[in-house]
C-alpha cells in the first residue's frame, strides 16, 4: 500500500487521488474482537464510503477535465486535493498503528472478520453500498491487494468521524445541488424496501449521512403501512389509503402505519363503497 501512502499520492490527478481514496476503505477489515458490533461498524464504513463517492459523483469528478490535471492552478481544486490527501493521511495513520499493533500481539488475537460473518440482514446492505459504490469511482490499481484490520472500536470510531468531517470539508468546497444529491440518494435506496434494513440503516447512518438518514427515514414511513389493490371492476366507489378525521387528527403526518392492507380483485355495483385502509376518528366518508 505504499503507493497511495507515498509519493505516488502526489503525484496523481485529484480525480486519480479521489479514487484511491475510495479504495482504501476497502482494504479495512475488522478484528474479531468487535464482537457484535462488527456489522454495525462495518456499515458505518460502508456508509462513509458511498457518502464520498456520491460527492465524486455530484461534481463528476472522472470526466471532468478541470479534474484531470496532475498540477491544478485552480485554488478551489487545490483546496479539495488537500482535503483528500487529508483522508488518505488518516487510513496510513490507521495502517501504521494496526502494524504496532500486530507485532506485539498474539496470533489468537488478530483474527479478523470477513463479509461471511455478516448476517443476512446487514450483508444485504453491505452488498447494496458496495455496488453503487463501484458504479461511482474507478479502480487505478495503483494499491497492492493487501489488507490491514483495524483492532480499536474507540480508535476506529474517531477515524470514521475524522473522515466524515473532511467529506463535510469536500461538499462546502465543491457543493452538489440539492436536486442532484436527491437524485443519487434515491439511486441509493431504491431497491431498500425491508423494514429490519430500514432500522439498521437508521442506526449506522446517524451522525455519518444525515441526508441518507432523512431519506430512510422518509422512505420508513412510506412502506411501514401499505394499502393496494390489484384490479377494480365497475361503478362502484372505491377508495384505497388510511383515512384520519381532521378533527381527531389535524396533522396526520408522520403517523406511522404499519397495517397491510391488499385485495387482488374487486368487483363493485352501483350503489357499493368499498375502502382499503385504515380509519381514524370516529365516521369518515364512507360512513
Amino acid at each position: 500500500m505504499a503507493e497511495i501512502f507515498g509519493t505516488v499520492a502526489g503525484a496523481i490527478s485529484i480525480a486519480g487521488l479521489f479514487n484511491n481514496c475510495v479504495d482504501c476503505f476497502n482494504y479495512v477489515q475488522i478484528a474479531r474482537h468487535f464482537g457484535q458490533d462488527f456489522s454495525r461498524y462495518q456499515l458505518r464504513l460502508d456508509v462513509a464510503k458511498s457518502r464520498l463517492a456520491r460527492w465524486g459523483a455530484s461534481i463528476d469528478i472522472n470526466n471532468n477535465r478541470r479534474f484531470s490535471l496532475i498540477e491544478p492552478a485552480d485554488p478551489t481544486v487545490i483546496s479539495a486535493q488537500d482535503i483528500l490527501q487529508e483522508i488518505v493521511a488518516r487510513f496510513e495513520t490507521a495502517r501504521k498503528i494496526s502494524r504496532r499493533y500486530e507485532t506485539r500481539t498474539k496470533e489468537q488475537g488478530l483474527r479478523i472478520y470477513t463479509e461471511a460473518d455478516l448476517g443476512p440482514v446487514s450483508h444485504r446492505l453491505h452488498s447494496r453500498f458496495d455496488g453503487i459504490t463501484k458504479q461511482r469511482y474507478k479502480s487505478l490499481g495503483l494499491m497492492k491487494k493487501t489488507c490491514w484490520a483495524l483492532y480499536d472500536k474507540s480508535y476506529m470510531g474517531r477515524m470514521i468521524d475524522d473522515i466524515i468531517a473532511s467529506i463535510e470539508d469536500l461538499e462546502s468546497v465543491f457543493p452538489s445541488t440539492p436536486q442532484l444529491t436527491s437524485q443519487l440518494v434515491q439511486m441509493e435506496i431504491e431497491e431498500i424496501n425491508d423494514e429490519q434494513e430500514l432500522e439498521l440503516i437508521h442506526d449506522v447512518t446517524e451522525g455519518v449521512d444525515p441526508v441518507l438518514s432523512d431519506a430512510f427515514k422518509n422512505k420508513s414511513l412510506e412502506i411501514a403501512g401499505k394499502n393496494s389493490a390489484g384490479r377494480i371492476n365497475g361503478p362502484g366507489m372505491v377508495n384505497i389509503g388510511n383515512s384520519f378525521l381532521t378533527e381527531s387528527f389535524p396533522n396526520s403526518q408522520g403517523v406511522r402505519v404499519d397495517t397491510v392492507n391488499h385485495v387482488d380483485e374487486i368487483n363493485t355495483a352501483e350503489p357499493s363503497r368499498v375502502h382499503i385502509g385504515n380509519t381514524w376518528g370516529g365516521k369518515g366518508f364512507w360512513d
